[in-house]
């Protein structure tokens, strides 16, 4: 978790030769966390390095402001 309280993983298992990697940002949906991409991180950190987040609010981040709401983003 960083200084903001956004709670992020970073994995990189692809070949280490191949420079300039750009990285992957997987981002879950309303009302899921960052393991919803637990059974992806696999396939994808063989080629890519994966950054995965729990969006504020979400699993291990801190919540959100209380001015903010799911209503007033729809607005």
């Amino acid at each position: 978790m960083d200084k903001s309280g956004l709670h992020f993983e970073f994995y990189d298992f692809s070949s280490p030769w191949i420079k300039d990697k750009i990285p992957l940002l997987l981002i879950h949906g309303l009302g899921a966390n960052l393991e919803m991409w637990y059974p992806q991180i696999p396939f994808f950190s063989r080629y890519f390095p994966v950054i995965v987040i729990d969006l504020p609010g979400s699993g291990e981040s801190k919540d959100i402001s209380p001015e903010y709401s799911i209503e007033l983003f729809a607005d």
